[in-house]
């Protein structure tokens, strides 16, 4: 009789739902945008036959605003960017100039990479997809990302899988309108923060050119308080933050 009574609680018990995707995509951005932040951030394109590599400076201030400033290589010292939601703005030292670059740009190969501005951030994927859970064992969640009418984006479909004890994301992979997997970015070292977990590096390969991939990693950063907004204007962007 007990017996009988456990099992029936058992399958009278409701079974326990999974997150909203879209929460469980917030949470893995959180990790690739980070709380306010300074740090140097290196970017090693692999091309056969030539290999580059930048150090950049860059400020975040973990709400969708940040800016870089190449370190190296000495042809390229002082270019910067200025990162925002309605645009992005690029000083270039050779002309002492700020000018405001496309919106287009912001999904075009940033510094050569495997990877766009936006993707390297994170940014656009709550705001020009949407997201349903295809997939979850014990270990991970896979969400896929669809774009919404109108959206940005040159991908027909993107592939997320989260961690699920840490939310953190594993990787991304991006799909082209025939559903034909093109790049595929691999997360692979997490910093554990007050606020969660930051990516610290990880690996972009483009499937589509063989020997084609971007290593990125964090270094020396910094989580601040705040930043001084005044950090995030075009106008500021010939000089470092104080």
């Amino acid at each position: 009789m007990k017996k009988a009574l456990l099992i029936a609680l058992l399958l009278l018990a409701p079974a326990r739902a999974a997150p909203p995707t879209e929460a469980l995509v917030k949470a893995a951005l959180k990790a690739l945008s980070g709380p306010p932040m300074t740090g140097e951030l290196v970017v090693e394109i692999e091309r056969p036959g030539s290999p580059r590599r930048f150090r950049l400076r860059f400020y975040t201030d973990g709400e969708g605003r940040s800016r870089v400033r190449v370190l190296e290589p000495p042809a390229r010292r002082g270019e910067a960017y200025l990162f925002l939601e309605n645009g992005i703005w690029l000083y270039d030292p050779r002309f002492d100039r700020v000018v405001e670059l496309p919106p287009s740009s912001g999904h075009q190969r940033f510094l050569g990479s495997d990877l766009s501005a936006l993707e390297l951030s994170g940014q656009g994927l709550l705001e020009d997809y949407e997201s349903q859970l295809a997939f979850e064992d014990e270990r991970r969640y896979v969400v896929l990302l669809t774009p919404r009418p109108q959206a940005p984006t040159p991908y027909g479909k993107l592939e997320l899988v989260i961690e699920k004890a840490r939310k953190v994301p594993l990787s991304i992979s991006y799909y082209d309108q025939r559903g034909i997997e093109v790049k595929r970015v691999r997360f692979s070292d997490f910093a554990r923060l007050d606020t969660g977990y930051l990516v610290t590096a990880g690996v972009a390969e483009d499937l589509v050119h063989e020997g084609w991939r971007t290593r990125f990693r964090i270094e020396r950063f910094r989580v601040l308080q705040t930043i001084d907004p005044g950090c995030f204007t075009p106008e500021a962007l010939p000089e470092d933050c104080p």
